[in-house]
């Protein structure tokens, strides 16, 4: 195994990991809406949500790294 193909995996491994953890930052964010301030519900919903579709890109990113841009 090089170097290259060693950092690829590396790389594909951080945006994999990295979206998971953001997925689950983005559904606590949303699971934060028992709270009694209705602007603050507002705003945790709305970051939750794109919080969620971030990390979902990051492990597409990471998915189609893997699958067309790295050498095997």
């Amino acid at each position: 195994m090089d170097l290259e193909y060693f950092l690829n995996i590396t790389t594909v491994l951080s945006l994999i990991i990295g979206g998971l953890i953001i997925v689950y930052q983005g559904i606590n964010y949303i699971q934060l809406q028992k709270s009694d301030d209705q602007k603050r519900l507002v705003k945790l919903f709305v970051v939750g949500v794109l919080t969620i579709i971030l990390g979902a890109l990051s492990i597409l990113f990471g998915v189609l790294h893997y699958l067309f841009w790295m050498e095997k």
